[in-house]
């Protein structure tokens, strides 16, 4: 294959990757969205993700609340930084779990994306562990539209990250706040209920 080929095979490549994902996700929160199950799960899936993370250095534990007032409902928890790998997760509705472990049973995979059964729309402020210590970044995640939309949601999330902030000191920051902008709450109700 000549170096044009190949360069333009990459490219293609890439392009359909980052196309798949979207993809994916528009039938995951589709499915979810329409599905009375979701709204049984989704607090499930909230409450995994915060475990798998598992707590800080300085914790034997995992703080987490759950809030609905007006129209947003809140979830926060105080658990480990998100890493490289969880961003990327998120971000493409996959997975950072290891295949088959018996030590987690997700983070951010397809079960989070029963989440967006309260809202297509979420605002994420959480921590970033880099090299050099503790970041905090701001994402609005919009998984409503067509696949392009979803596309052009995670190029600007991906551009959202370059604007995190170095934090010095994380006692009382949480590592994590989830905020799902509701139209419905009937799901609320379901899943805490459940």
């Amino acid at each position: 294959m000549s170096k044009e080929a190949l360069k333009g095979f990459q490219e293609a490549q890439v392009d359909q990757t980052y196309r798949n994902q979207a993809r994916n996700i528009w039938t995951h929160v589709h499915n979810a969205r329409k599905d009375y199950g979701a709204s049984l799960r989704w607090p499930f899936e909230l409450f995994q993700n915060a475990l798998d993370a598992g707590p800080r250095a300085d914790k034997s534990c995992v703080d987490i609340s759950v809030c609905h007032f007006d129209s947003v409902l809140k979830f926060e928890h105080d658990g480990a930084p998100f890493s490289y790998k969880d961003l990327a997760a998120l971000l493409s509705g996959g997975s950072n779990k290891e295949l088959e472990s018996v030590a987690t049973t997700g983070r951010f995979g397809t079960g989070y994306l029963v989440t967006h059964v309260l809202s297509e729309r979420v605002h994420l402020s959480g921590l970033l562990q880099v090299e050099n210590g503790l970041e905090k970044f701001e994402l609005n995640l919009d998984r409503g539209g067509d696949e392009n939309a979803i596309l052009r949601n995670m190029q600007l999330c991906g551009a959202s990250i370059a604007e995190a902030i170095s934090i010095p000191e994380i006692k009382d920051v949480r590592s994590a706040i989830f905020e799902y902008y509701i139209d419905d709450t009937a799901p609320i109700t379901t899943g805490i209920t459940s």
